[in-house]
């Protein structure tokens, strides 16, 4: 969390809420069953890495991927940057959180996914679903989806502040609906989220990493 915290510096205000109401749903969760991050709290620790490998991206080549425009003002400039910065920074929070709905919750009580957390259900354990309409490849969908819920209710500070802006969301929410298609859009989030994406799950595993075009 330190590493997210040097590189957004003021905009980690806007984020560390959705940061702990990230890690509260994701309790329990591992981010795949057997190929990365399998450990209880794998889901949360790719999700921060991920966020963090993105930011890492950007910040090495910020002119490919967020470049000037003509005649463009500093303080334009560094405002767009900024936006895009943190929405980097959000979509690696959110890019893997619809896996939750892979996995079915044993619990006699009350537990609603997505909505509550496993820290707060005893004697519960989780299972891979057999024969589910959610798999790793479409729960993309939903973790575009959960973004509302956790706007509602981690995101009061962001929605007021200039960082809120509906094209910066949209960019967002597409990276992450696309991430595991084989579709390339002229989309920067979706382009560097692919790579950070795979760079995680590569050094997990210690095994180099290739990146594809």
């Amino acid at each position: 969390m330190l590493q997210l915290k040097i590189k957004l510096g003021r905009l980690y205000e806007y984020l560390e809420p959705f940061i702990r109401e990230l890690e509260n749903i994701s309790y329990g969760y591992k981010a795949s069953k057997d190929h990365h991050h399998t450990g209880e709290d794998g889901l949360f620790q790719h999700s921060v890495d991920v966020a963090n490998k993105m930011l890492e991206i950007f910040l090495e080549n910020e002119d490919r991927y967020l470049p000037r425009f003509e005649n463009e003002k500093t303080g334009a400039y560094q405002t767009r940057k900024e936006k895009f910065i943190f929405h980097l920074a959000l979509t690696g929070l959110l890019h893997d959180i619809g896996k939750i709905a892979v996995y079915q919750v044993k619990t006699a009580y009350y537990y609603v996914p997505f909505i509550t957390s496993l820290k707060d259900v005893q004697d519960s354990f989780i299972r891979e679903k057999e024969n589910s309409s959610v798999n790793y490849i479409n729960s993309t969908h939903l973790s575009g989806m959960v973004f509302g819920i956790l706007l509602e209710r981690a995101g009061k500070k962001y929605y007021e502040s200039f960082l809120y802006d509906f094209q910066f969301i949209t960019m967002m929410l597409e990276a992450i609906h696309l991430e595991h298609y084989k579709i390339m859009l002229n989309n920067p989030i979706l382009h560097i989220l692919r790579k950070a994406d795979g760079m995680s799950v590569a050094e997990e595993r210690n095994e180099p990493f290739v990146e594809t075009q």
